[in-house]
């Protein structure tokens, strides 16, 4: 009964595996009560096969559809978007399912946490490391506030380090967490406390400067000794006596001005249109400079001749017209610069009426050419000795300011050297006198050395010792830090910094 054309179908209640490609069994009830069957598609054409026997149930709901009524889908919470009240699912495995899901979510958000936590423990840490990096270049603190920020940013990388190692070892739990994260609280509490006392310093500073000018101007000098403010030379370069809003130019560039102009000029004719391009160049910055240069290298060979004798030989009255208002105005220009302006009008004005001078009747041009060579030369080269002479005393005038600025710099460096030297020896003679409970203060040994900078302000303590190995010289910017390099010389502080205790 159970033959078809469609082949054997099932045979004691037992589906033969991978039958048909496109048949089905004869009696579908009994194939669908079979716990290892299932269908599958191949080119839209459906197969009806069995798995082997013995195998779990959760491998069968795996291989059946999602269609199957006891499909994974059906009673695993974890896919979501699933039916779960349509009275088909294993309630035993819906229940394990939900608790599964219940002990996934919350390991998850525990994940969450601690993730959290250590990414607010990074984040704290490499902003009180950049912050401080910033502070201890800040040119408004002392050395010795610059010495206190360096201490507290090695302790920050000290601990960064620490709990990176801690990180790449293992999964921090959430009590290693917890644990970091009141490290770097302290930390942060501790920088916040010198920050702040830092701040208050320096506030107090620039009040008292700013209500004392005298102070301020000489905070001022101290700091940059080169700085001419306040002086008839403060824009004056002392090595040019150049005003410093004009730039030098170099050797080069002066030799390729003289031998440009003196290619257009040389030998028989004169090129004009390349000289109408050249003399533009010359300008408030090159223009004393290619003068001087020519006289060096080129006006003591011809006849003594400078560049405004050679080119006014060459030049006709129309292009001493076109091209002599280019050489007044670079001069013009770098007289002003140097506060000369007025000094030179009249050479100006000799100039300008020069070069308005009509050339005679045709009949005796050989008697007289129209302007006169002379008076243009002579006035542009009066023009040009005012400038060198006001640019030579600039550079004496300047040099003996800055001399002068340099030296009472150095005074003042030597004066605050010696506050800071009585300041920090006074602390430190206190300091022992509260720790050995002495009446006077001790007097402290002179082998006890206060280092300055070059501004005169403290950068720490050093001492030498006589120690079983020679002597040994050890330092500290702070007081704690002296006392333990001390220490760990296996000797006792007061007996190294005290030479006449008083009980």
């Amino acid at each position: 009964m159970f033959g078809s054309i469609y082949g054997p179908g099932v045979l004691n209640d037992t589906i033969v595996p991978g039958y048909g490609v496109t048949k089905f069994p004869v009696n579908l009830n009994t194939f669908w009560s079979l716990p290892n069957g299932t269908t599958r598609n191949f080119g839209e054409a459906t197969q009806y096969v069995t798995y082997p026997m013995g195998r779990p149930q959760f491998m069968y709901d795996l291989a059946q559809g999602f269609t199957s009524p006891n499909h994974i889908s059906n009673w695993n919470p974890m896919l979501i978007g699933m039916n779960l009240s349509n009275g088909t699912t294993n309630p035993f495995l819906t229940q394990q399912g939900q608790m599964n899901a219940f002990q996934w979510g919350a390991n998850m958000v525990q994940q969450m946490q601690v993730q959290q936590a250590v990414q607010g423990i990074a984040q704290a840490l490499n902003s009180m490391e950049s912050s401080l990096s910033g502070l201890v270049n800040s040119d408004k603190l002392t050395n010795a506030q610059k010495a206190t920020l360096k201490g507290l940013l090695e302790e920050v990388k000290a601990l960064k380090s620490k709990i990176e190692s801690q990180l790449k070892a293992k999964n921090p739990t959430q009590e290693e967490v917890t644990a970091m994260q009141n490290e770097v609280l302290d930390l942060q509490k501790k920088v916040g406390e010198a920050a702040d006392k830092i701040r208050a310093d320096v506030n107090e500073a620039g009040d008292s400067s700013s209500s004392s000018s005298s102070s301020s101007s000489s905070s001022e000098s101290s700091s940059d000794p080169a700085d001419l403010t306040g002086t008839e030379y403060e824009n004056i370069d002392p090595e040019t006596g150049k005003p410093n809003s004009l730039t030098t130019p170099s050797d080069a560039e002066k030799e390729e001005f003289c031998a440009a102009i003196e290619r257009c000029i040389h030998g028989a004719g004169t090129d004009e249109d390349t000289l109408r391009q050249i003399l533009p160049g010359l300008n408030e910055n090159n223009i004393v400079e290619v003068i001087s240069h020519w006289e060096e290298t080129r006006g003591k060979h011809d006849d003594n001749e400078g560049l405004f004798a050679r080119l006014f030989k060459d030049l006709n009255d129309g292009e001493q017209k076109e091209m002599v208002p280019i050489l007044l105005k670079a001069l013009t220009a770098r007289a002003e610069a140097l506060g000369i302006g007025e000094e030179i009008k009249q050479e100006i004005a000799n100039i300008n009426k020069e070069l308005l001078t009509e050339g005679h009747n045709w009949y005796c041009l050989w008697l007289d050419a129209g302007q006169d060579d002379d008076v243009l030369k002579n006035n542009l080269m009066s023009i040009y000795n005012k400038i060198v002479e006001k640019e030579t005393a600039n550079k004496t005038g300047a040099q003996e300011v800055l001399d002068g600025k340099k030296n009472e710099h150095n005074t003042e460096v030597e004066q605050r050297k010696q506050e800071v030297i009585t300041e920090k020896k006074n602390e430190i003679a206190n300091k022992l006198k509260d720790a050995l409970k002495l009446d006077e203060v001790p007097q402290l040994s002179s082998a006890l050395k206060i280092e300055t900078d070059d501004n005169g302000e403290f950068t720490g303590y050093s001492i030498e010792l006589n120690t079983p190995n020679g002597k040994v010289k050890v330092t500290g910017q702070t007081y704690q830090e002296l006392a333990l390099a001390i220490e760990n010389n296996n000797l006792e502080v007061e007996d190294v910094l005290v030479r006449q205790p008083k009980a």
